[in-house]
């Protein structure tokens, strides 16, 4: 969880807190981001978008310090595309926590997206344009914002009130809803 210092803290150092907690991630050829969202004692989890691991098993991980470190996929689903990576000794980093049901974002809200798009670490703000269903292989619900991503954004946190809401992807979607 973010500290409580963080939660009531000055944007700029909120911003600086979170940014901590995306690492730039590499798996095979492809790059991508991921965000830690868990951590106990030697063990830490992070998320990112399925399509970052493309069917990897073990991936490396970056953090903003410079720090890298191999990674496990211990779950991925190419059609939601979300993936859960676990990493051993994780940094001493404050984990960036889900959001619960009731935290989530309404159309016009305004999120913050870290990403490591370029295979530099950016942070932007977007509009939510509200909520809306994937095409594809099933139909599922997303959150959609009015934002453009650049390659190795894939994976990285959308982040509203401190809580993660969504890792960044981009596709088709059927509207909004």
């Amino acid at each position: 969880m973010l500290t409580a210092a963080a939660l009531f803290c000055h944007p700029t150092a909120c911003l600086a807190e979170a940014t901590q907690a995306v690492a730039q991630t590499f798996a095979g050829r492809g790059a991508g981001s991921a965000t830690l969202i868990a951590r106990s004692g030697q063990r830490g989890w992070l998320l990112t978008a399925a399509h970052v691991v493309n069917g990897e098993t073990q991936v490396h991980v970056t953090w903003q310090s410079g720090a890298k470190q191999a990674a496990k996929v211990v779950a991925a689903d190419g059609r939601l595309d979300v993936a859960l990576l676990e990493i051993f000794q994780p940094p001493s980093i404050e984990p960036i926590p889900l959001a619960a049901d009731d935290q989530w974002p309404r159309q016009g809200e305004t999120i913050e997206l870290i990403g490591y798009g370029g295979g530099r670490l950016r942070h932007w703000q977007a509009k939510v344009n509200g909520y809306a269903l994937t095409r594809g292989v099933g139909r599922y619900q997303t959150l959609s914002v009015a934002t453009r991503t650049i390659g190795g954004d894939s994976g990285g946190a959308m982040i509203f009130r401190g809580k993660l809401v969504g890792v960044i992807w981009g596709g088709p979607l059927a509207g909004p809803r």
